[in-house]
């Protein structure tokens, strides 16, 4: 909408979460032999990483960062 305050913004969307909020980093045992690897954090950086590689962002430029998310994203957008 032209009345939005970011509509001039570059956006990124991240499709992924596997409930560690692009914060986890560790390994968890839910089940008898069953491992699941929760590395949010370290994927989030890899991924920003490459945008800056590619350079399709260059955040150290920014002015204004806005950080929003959904269902358990939204717990990481605040």
């Amino acid at each position: 909408s032209q009345e939005s305050p970011i509509r001039n913004h570059t956006f990124v969307y991240f499709p992924y979460c596997n409930g560690d909020v692009f914060a986890g980093d560790h390994a968890a045992s839910y089940l008898p032999l069953i491992r699941t690897y929760h590395q949010g954090a370290r994927n989030l950086h890899l991924a920003i990483a490459h945008l800056e590689q590619t350079k399709k962002i260059k955040l150290a430029k920014q002015k204004q960062f806005v950080l929003t998310g959904s269902s358990a994203g939204g717990i990481g957008s605040l």
